[in-house]
């Protein structure tokens, strides 16, 4: 896995979160080396191994597994025992069938319902649902976490990274909305204002062989939480050389997949398969670079018809609707939120 630095928003987020529970996480940001200022810095980052020592000082600060996040505490050594019971799963399915039966068991869990839904010869999907309520700032944190401890670990598990087909969350996006640090967190960009928390697998994915073995397990948790601050490798080069063709195509003109196959020396058809090997699109990855550039404007100040026509739309109205759909607001009350600090996270 590689490391890369991770933006502070992790840190600062998990800190307003726990002032709201009354706790008190300055010596955990004094244990990991960080200090109280990057946390207002849009371009400062701390390094997975920061990252690591904050969140195991959280949970000695808190005694509690989510470092106070939950409805209760979730004692120490928790984890480790609901994954000694995956290890041994025959495939990826069966695991994250025995993690969703395993975590409704947890006091911490209890606004949430756990499901894990499939049919044979189909993708699964894993569902975190909220029974109706809406997510406080809090409970957002706790999803995107879970899915995030879903992603990577499974990951691990099999040994190779994953791209899930889809990540769907059941909040607005964050008013500093960098699609790039979600694609960094699950590998795809997610759905905001859905009705439930979801993650999609592929059955290929969901197929593959459990890897690991009680030895590499308790490597893995003698370092913990490391793994879920290292970028699982598997960004692979297609997707990447594709995204850097469409992100060079912005500012004069956006390739279609006739023409990035033409370039790449493959079928139009060929690359469609690759691609979706890779879990993603061209169209996909058209549209995450389109959402980058147009926030990117909107932070600069640009207009919306002067970004309605740089990005080539064919009027401001149908800009607006894709605004709309990638980040589940509009451009203008994206515009008129309070300053942002957030600056991209990754590349």
């Amino acid at each position: 896995m590689m490391k890369r630095p991770i933006p502070t928003d992790y840190v600062a987020r998990t800190i307003r979160a726990a002032d709201r529970r009354g706790i008190d996480l300055e010596p955990a940001l004094r244990a990991a080396g960080i200090r109280p200022a990057l946390l207002t810095d849009p371009d400062s980052r701390v390094t997975p191994e920061q990252a690591t020592a904050f969140t195991q000082a959280v949970w000695t600060i808190t005694g509690d597994e989510l470092g106070g996040l939950g409805a209760a505490p979730v004692p120490r050594g928790s984890f480790r025992l609901v994954t000694f019971a995956l290890i041994h799963a025959p495939d990826l399915e069966h695991a994250l069938k025995r993690m969703m039966s395993s975590l409704p068991a947890l006091p911490a869990m209890t606004p949430i319902d756990f499901r894990f839904h499939s049919e044979p010869g189909e993708s699964g999907t894993l569902v975190l649902d909220l029974r109706g309520r809406a997510p406080d700032q809090v409970t957002q944190l706790l999803i995107e976490l879970a899915f995030l401890l879903i992603h990577r670990f499974s990951s691990w598990l099999i040994g190779r990274a994953i791209t899930p087909l889809s990540v769907s969350l059941p909040h607005s996006a964050p008013e500093d909305f960098e699609p790039r640090f979600y694609r960094n967190l699950y590998g795809v960009a997610p759905h905001f204002s859905a009705p439930a928390a979801t993650i999609l697998f592929d059955r290929e994915t969901l197929q593959s062989p459990v890897v690991q073995t009680e030895n590499t397990l308790r490597e893995f948790l003698r370092n913990s939480p490391a793994v879920l601050f290292s970028e699982p490798t598997g960004k692979t080069p297609l997707t990447t050389k594709v995204r850097r063709m469409l992100e060079r195509g912005v500012a004069g003109g956006i390739p279609d997949a006739t023409t990035i196959a033409e370039r790449l020396s493959m079928s139009e058809s060929h690359l469609r398969r690759l691609l979706r090997a890779e879990g993603t699109s061209v169209n996909q990855l058209r549209q995450e670079v389109l959402c980058d550039a147009a926030l990117l404007r909107l932070r600069r100040g640009d207009s919306t018809n002067q970004i309605s026509a740089a990005l080539g739309f064919s009027e401001p109205s149908a800009f607006r609707r894709a605004f709309k759909r990638w980040t589940g607001n509009s451009p203008g009350t994206f515009r008129a939120a309070p300053e942002r600090t957030s600056a991209p996270a990754g590349s």
